[in-house]
């Protein structure tokens, strides 16, 4: 049973049933081989407090598999500006990182202070590897080949144990992996239509998508049209970055469903190998420039390490990464 103030259920709308998690879970008809944790730091029955990057589908997804596995660890939603804000919340509990990594800094300050009793990091993002190069492996296990919340799920449950169909939908959106059909977009977009961020809401779709898809295909038809007015407003600038010239597509992206698809676009368009996709939102109360960054798949640069060099933090993936920018203006970027 879950109260209304769970931070799973923070962003639910008054109309959904959030009281309880309704799930079931299936024995396995197939095996994962390739998938095997090594022997970590913390047992899944020793973790006491899960932090979870937030807002991420995948992230999320990664807390929702936690409480599913055991409803009395206590959940942390956040992302990497915010990770600081939480220090007090981890002093002397076994910590459980999924989908998100402390910098090397906070790591070595946290240490330093003996902050947590233990802790692991599951995570599948490039600039964790950098991060975490001289962490010992015993706390980290870092796959680029899946996402959070399935490596999550592999964590706590094994593989002895079906893998929710939703959980898929979310690794093959989340890895770029996307069919033909455009279906793994039209079950996102019914999802967060359907539910937001309700882990209610969620359970009930972990192993049915199908009702997803009638509200997702209408929304899916509206996204594509915001994407192509994105891609066609988008102004070209040279960055330098490092000594290395960059022709990269700025545009003003306020809608975050159509960032990495916009971003996609813009980079495929002439398969240029130099081309970055930058897109920026400014977010008035916190008063800074949200940045993602795009390349193309394969033999574009790694924007996980221009963020990292340029602006001193953020990360991702070798073809798609973000950042928090607090200067005055974006256009400063490229003089």
């Amino acid at each position: 049973m879950l109260s209304r103030g769970h931070p799973l259920f923070q962003r639910c709308d008054d109309g959904h049933e959030v009281d309880t998690i309704d799930y079931d879970l299936y024995p396995s008809t197939y095996q994962l081989p390739w998938l095997k944790l090594p022997v970590l730091a913390l047992a899944p029955d020793q973790v006491q407090v899960v932090v979870s990057h937030f807002p991420c589908l995948d992230g999320y997804a990664a807390a929702l598999v936690a409480y599913m596995y055991n409803p009395h660890i206590e959940i942390i939603l956040t992302d990497h500006a915010k990770m600081h804000t939480h220090h007090d919340a981890l002093r002397g509990k076994n910590v459980l990182f999924l989908d998100i990594s402390p910098t090397r800094d906070q790591l070595a300050l946290w240490t330093k202070e003996r902050l947590m009793a233990n802790f692991v990091v599951i995570d599948h993002h490039a600039s964790s590897r950098i991060e975490l190069m001289a962490l010992s492996e015993r706390h980290k296990y870092l796959d680029m080949n899946f996402s959070g919340c399935v490596l999550a799920f592999v964590y706590f449950f094994g593989t002895d144990w079906e893998l929710p169909l939703l959980l898929r939908y979310i690794q093959a959106r989340d890895l770029f992996r996307k069919d033909k059909e455009g279906l793994c977009d039209i079950v996102m977009g019914g999802l967060l239509a359907t539910c937001g961020y309700c882990a209610g809401c969620w359970s009930k779709h972990l192993n049915d998508v199908h009702s997803l898809v009638e509200i997702g295909t209408f929304l899916e038809k509206q996204r594509q049209k915001a994407i192509n007015a994105y891609v066609s407003t988008a102004q070209p600038r040279i960055w330098n970055v490092n000594g290395v010239l960059y022709r990269t597509w700025i545009v003003n992206c306020t809608d975050k469903s159509c960032i990495s698809d916009t971003g996609n676009r813009l980079v495929s368009r002439d398969g240029c190998d130099k081309d970055i996709a930058f897109m920026f939102r400014y977010e008035v109360l916190e008063r800074q420039w949200h940045i993602s960054l795009r390349s193309l798949s394969g033999v574009g640069p790694d924007v996980s390490v221009i963020a990292q060099d340029t602006f001193g933090g953020g990360g991702g993936h070798a073809n798609a990464a973000g950042l928090v920018y607090h200067g005055i203006s974006i256009e400063s970027i490229f003089e």
